[in-house]
């Protein structure tokens, strides 16, 4: 059985002491000993922003349930046996939540593709419309169930001479911002597939070119 280490919380520092002793040879080298082993429930999850790129990352959600706080350093990341990566943990708190990027999932597919898209003369007042719908498709290839987080993007304009208007989304977002982004949340059972949409209008008045418009 694995002996922790105990906690001394101070007012301004914490004082770790090991559960045996541990024999240190003398030397400028620096040797490691393990003060604690920790069981966490991680939430796991999935997010994609498929008009950046259509790959679903899988992270994890951790909440520090020990009474240790852990020191900030780099960290080995492994989901289930395979080696995902390092990352940098800050200090982490009793209590505190933490995310954890896992890497690239290739098991949730990810598709966005324009699925309409148009662009109408000036009218008699000059106005020029522009519209363009969006389809993105998520595919649940794992043999678990998959919660996934699904980002996308209006335009939004500066200009009084250019309104975005008609946005329409299906299924309603979970969340929406004054900066035009989206967020859906899906949860797809083995092999399910979810499919989220995005349209929007864009009118520009007569002289003024549209720049940085994304078909």
């Amino acid at each position: 059985v694995a002996r922790t280490a105990s906690v001394d919380q101070g007012a301004t520092a914490v004082t770790y002491r090991p559960g045996r002793p541990v024999a240190v040879p003398s030397g400028a080298q620096g040797h490691r000993t393990t003060l604690a082993q920790l069981d966490l429930t991680a939430k796991l999850g999935y997010i994609t922003a498929p008009a950046v790129s259509p790959e679903a990352f899988l992270r994890a959600t951790v909440v520090n349930t020990s009474e240790h706080t852990l020191r900030p350093g780099k960290a080995s990341v492994f989901h289930e046996t395979e080696f995902v990566g390092t990352t940098r943990l800050d200090v982490w708190a009793p209590g505190e939540e933490l995310e954890l990027a896992l890497g690239v999932d290739d098991r949730i597919r990810v598709e966005r593709e324009l699925a309409h898209r148009t662009a109408s003369k000036a009218t008699l007042s000059g106005v020029r419309k522009r519209e363009a719908a969006y389809t993105t498709t998520i595919v649940n290839h794992s043999p678990r169930e998959a919660v996934v987080t699904v980002l996308d993007q209006a335009p939004v304009s500066r200009d009084d001479a250019i309104t975005v208007r008609d946005v329409r989304t299906t299924p309603d977002p979970v969340e929406r911002t004054e900066l035009g982004e989206f967020t859906w949340r899906l949860t797809l059972a083995p092999s399910a597939k979810g499919v989220v949409t995005l349209g929007y209008r864009v009118d520009v008045a007569k002289g003024v070119e549209l720049s940085g418009w994304r078909e």
